[in-house]
This record gives C-alpha cells, sequence and structure tokens, in this order.
C-alpha cells in the first residue's frame, strides 16, 4: 500500500483535475489501474468494455485516493488535486508515507470513539492499550479479546461521566472500531491477520511501530508533566 501510495503521488505530479463531484476523470482512473494494478474491472465478462464513467466505477483506484485524501499526502484545490506541500518531506521515504497513513488512522480511530461520545483521551489510553496487549501477547491475539481490552478502558474511563445506558452505547462500537484498525494495519504490513480464525499478531515491522507507540508518552503523563511544571512556576512565583 505505501509503494503503491508513492506511485499514485508520483503521478499526480503538479495536479490533476477532477469531475465536478471531485472524483478522478474516466481515462486517469482507468490509466491508475494499469499503472497500480489495482485489479479494479476495466472489462465487462465477455470481454466488452464497462460503462466507467470516473474512480467512483472503480472501488480500488477510489479508495487509493480517498486515502491519501485523508492522510493528507494530496488535497483539493478548486477541482484539482495536488500534493500537500508542507508534508512533501515525508512522500520520498517509505516510513514517511507510512507514518502519514498511520496519523490518519488514528484520526480515524479517535474520530470514531468521538461520535460514540468517548473522549479524546480515553480513545487514545484504549490505542495505548491495544498496542501493549499485542506486545505482551507475543504471539496470535483474537481480535476479539482486543475489543473486549477496549470496552474496558472505555468503562474505566468513562463510567462517572455516562449514564449506564450511554455507557453501553458508548461500547457498542468498539469492535468495528478495532476490526477497522487491525485490518487496516495488516494492509500496511504491520500485522498479520488470519481473516477465519480472527487472530492477528505482530510483524518485525509491526513490532517496531509498537516501540515507537508505546515509548512515547500517554496523554495522562503529558498531563501529569504540564501539571508538575504548572506547580513549580507556582513554587518560584511564590
Amino acid at each position: 500500500m505505501i509503494r503503491e501510495m508513492q506511485s499514485f503521488l508520483e503521478w499526480v505530479g503538479a495536479g490533476r483535475s477532477l469531475t465536478p463531484g471531485g472524483e478522478l476523470h474516466k481515462a486517469d482512473a482507468i490509466a491508475l489501474v494499469r499503472l497500480l494494478g489495482t485489479k479494479d474491472e476495466v472489462s465487462a465478462p465477455g470481454g466488452d468494455v464497462r460503462r466507467i464513467r470516473s474512480s467512483r466505477d472503480l472501488p480500488v483506484v477510489q479508495d487509493v485516493l480517498e486515502r491519501a485524501k485523508e492522510a493528507r499526502i494530496v488535497r483539493v484545490v478548486r477541482g484539482r488535486l495536488l500534493p500537500v506541500k508542507k508534508n512533501a518531506p515525508l512522500f520520498t521515504s517509505v516510513d514517511g508515507v507510512l507514518r502519514l497513513l498511520l496519523e490518519a488512522l488514528e484520526r480515524s480511530w479517535n474520530e470514531g470513539f468521538r461520535l460514540s461520545d468517548v473522549s479524546r483521551q480515553t480513545s487514545n489510553a484504549a490505542l495505548r492499550g491495544l498496542w501493549q496487549a499485542l506486545e505482551v501477547a507475543q504471539g496470535p491475539v483474537h481480535a476479539e479479546e482486543l475489543a473486549a481490552q477496549a470496552r474496558g478502558v472505555v468503562i474505566e474511563h468513562e463510567s462517572e461521566r455516562l449514564l449506564q445506558s450511554d455507557l453501553e452505547w458508548a461500547t457498542e462500537g468498539v469492535r468495528g472500531y478495532v476490526d477497522y484498525y487491525l485490518w487496516t494495519c495488516a494492509f500496511l504490513g504491520l500485522l498479520w491477520l488470519d481473516t477465519v480464525a480472527e487472530v492477528v499478531g505482530l510483524t518485525e515491522q509491526g513490532r517496531a511501530e509498537c516501540r515507537r507507540v508505546l515509548a512515547a508518552p500517554s496523554l495522562s503523563d503529558v498531563h501529569a508533566m504540564l501539571s508538575a511544571g504548572v506547580d513549580r512556576v507556582d513554587d518560584v512565583s511564590r
């Protein structure tokens, strides 16, 4: 997916025009099927040419476009698709593109929890807990175990703030958020995924990402450090 995104960005170049609906034009979309090897069906059964109006009729190409926008690799300006200049230094390396895609995935995770009325601090804690569980397991973990842990974090952090009925609603969609996160991480090469047994595990690249995530201070750590800093300033002022 990362190499695919780099090829897509190279193809975008200085910019590409879009349809009024914000999709890629037919010729561009078909060209990307061939360039990226997306296996979107361009021909109908029997060899007839499918009716393709834009990238909307080619789901894999459209998915690449949407992911690139979500990751702030490209943006739409006045009907044109353009690279995001401030992120240009990251485009040339695999790690740089991976970082942008993971940041987009984390935003999606937090947004899902926000729609369930769960705070940002709680959703971050649930995500950190997911990586910790993967690290501790040192092997296959069932997706439902990870979802159950995430639900536990929500209950622990939100039980005093939310009514019981709201808390039940808040935890209802957790399995879906976890599944989407795991599937995308597998797509990025960070996890191996057995869709039949519904188990996952870290790849070597995933272990490196896990170390990065767990080495970063949590929101509660940041808040504690900020509070400590304020206390010291107060002490000095006194």
